[in-house]
């Protein structure tokens, strides 16, 4: 237990910041733009269950920006559900390497928990949009976002660099989405922090972008 690599071994639920799959898939897929509009309820019924915000709000209009910056769970859903489907949000979980390992060198990696499509129920499209129902390890949460911040390709982590001085060979990325689609998530993402539920990730003097998110987990 105490030996194990939890960045790769260890799996959670990881809550909103799994929202960048639904987001970037949406831009990607041209669906929508950032500036795209919703009238949006505090709730919203998928199949069976009530899905609620974390804050209590009325109904508002939100753009997809101001969706990703307040990290609305109804307004994620949304697009979801009505603008991508199931079909391809289930490409675009596979596309950012949920469900399958990522390749480095690190042993004991476990490929997370993804329920295939053809095993969704009617709420799955409620759910996993605002990750849960998805179980992921922190190495690819992180492989992710280092795919948007890196101009949409993403890297295949390594951590060995040399061996008995020599070089090792490192597999080339491979791209997830546009440079024009990583750059306007980026300017989303930074609004989160300048404006949204991240503010206090602020740095004063530097330019910081990123998503908050809560997970739940077993105790």
């Amino acid at each position: 237990d105490e030996r194990r690599n939890r960045a790769v071994t260890d799996l959670y639920e990881p809550g909103s910041t799994f929202k960048i799959v639904t987001i970037a898939g949406a831009l990607e897929d041209n669906v929508v733009t950032p500036d795209t509009s919703f009238t949006l309820a505090p709730t919203i019924q998928v199949a069976d269950r009530v899905i609620h915000e974390s804050h209590i709000r009325g109904t508002e209009r939100m753009t997809v920006r101001q969706i990703l910056a307040e990290s609305s769970n109804v307004g994620t859903i949304t697009i979801a559900k009505d603008r991508l489907g199931g079909p391809e949000l289930a490409r675009w979980i596979s596309r950012f390497g949920f469900g399958k390992k990522s390749g480095s060198d690190l042993p004991g990696e476990s490929p997370g928990m993804v329920l295939p499509y053809d095993r969704w129920s009617g709420s799955t499209i409620g759910n996993v949009p605002i990750g849960q129902g998805i179980a992921v390890t922190p190495l690819q949460m992180v492989s992710a976002y280092a795919a948007i911040g890196n101009g949409g390709v993403m890297p295949t982590p390594h951590v060995i660099a040399k061996i008995s001085g020599r070089k090792v060979h490192q597999a080339a990325g491979r791209r997830v989405v546009s440079k024009y689609t990583a750059d306007r998530m980026t300017a989303m993402f930074r609004d989160v922090v300048v404006e949204g539920t991240g503010t206090e990730a602020a740095i004063p003097g530097y330019t910081v972008a990123g998503k908050t998110g809560t997970a739940n987990k077993v105790e």
